[in-house]
């Protein structure tokens, strides 16, 4: 007589068992909604460079010209209260006359490398 012959089994059997297509469905499931994030961030940030390139090249055209055309002088949303004076005033100034925004024009470039704007170099 063997030892646990009458008794049975120890542990009783589950059917709990994961079938191999199950799983791959599973797993399939979990990487279509991390590629789904994945997009969806790279989206978020093409947008965003798109935004502040656009508010870079047209100040006038942006929701808030006066920060629009600090991002311009500057490269930032906010600038020093020299360049603020010398080159955010003429940038929102030149928004509402022809006249003006050809002498901004013409001094942009000068004035954003005063400011520290390195994306003017």
């Amino acid at each position: 007589m063997s030892i646990g012959s009458k008794r049975g089994r120890i542990a009783p059997t589950t059917s709990t068992a994961v079938r191999a297509g199950d799983l791959d469905a599973g797993v399939t499931g979990v990487l279509i909604r991390v590629l789904a994030r994945v997009l969806a961030t790279v989206l978020l940030a093409l947008l965003a460079g798109t935004a502040c390139a656009m508010a870079q090249e047209n100040a006038c055209a942006a929701p808030d010209p006066r920060q629009a055309c600090s991002y311009q002088c500057c490269g930032r949303r906010s600038c020093p209260p020299s360049c603020e004076v010398d080159c955010v005033k003429l940038c929102v100034d030149a928004c509402g006359s022809q006249t003006r925004s050809l002498a901004y024009d013409s001094r942009k470039r000068d004035l954003q490398l005063r400011c520290g704007n390195k994306g003017a170099r």
